[in-house]
């Protein structure tokens, strides 16, 4: 309820930074976004042969992709391509590039302006066991927000954050 409520102090400064040190400065309108994303998919496409084209968000097509550099994998999980890194010199940008993307689609800026108050303050909802998994879960991706964005959740002057584990 707290959570809630109150909310998390939360910078803004530097979850905007972090965010632009994945994807770039914020846009300033949707021709620069769709000109930002071609560049961050141009990092991984130019390791392949001039002319061919596939859409990185799509995961048959990077498949495909794989496919096409001589390697064969049932599916594109980042664990699975974590293990492929010496295989060929895309994989190394690709993973960048699906860190990248998911920052940018799942906190990206228009996260933060949708979960950030005016007050500084991150709000979301808490719920001990959801009907589905029967595990915790957190509105606003407070559940599972990358260690990356960590940083701009900061402890208020005079206070101190204290970690603990469930367990």
């Amino acid at each position: 309820a707290e959570l809630e409520r109150d909310g998390l102090p939360f910078d803004r400064t530097v979850a905007e930074s972090i965010v632009a040190g994945f994807i770039g400065p914020r846009p300033s309108d949707a021709a620069d976004e769709r000109r930002r994303l071609a560049e961050l998919d141009r990092r991984v496409l130019e390791h392949l042969p001039p002319g061919i084209d596939f859409d990185l968000r799509s995961p048959d097509q990077v498949k495909s992709l794989l496919r096409r550099v001589g390697i064969e994998v049932p599916d594109t999980r980042a664990w699975r391509l974590e293990q492929l890194r010496d295989a060929h010199r895309i994989v190394e940008p690709l993973l960048a590039w699906r860190r990248a993307e998911r920052i940018r689609t799942t906190f990206g800026y228009p996260w933060i302006d949708e979960n950030v108050g005016t007050d500084g303050r991150l709000r979301g909802s808490w719920t001990g066991s959801d009907g589905a998994a029967g595990r915790m879960t957190a509105t606003a991706g407070l559940h599972n927000m990358p260690s990356e964005m960590r940083p701009a959740i900061v402890a208020e002057p005079g206070s101190v954050f204290v970690r603990a584990d469930l367990g």
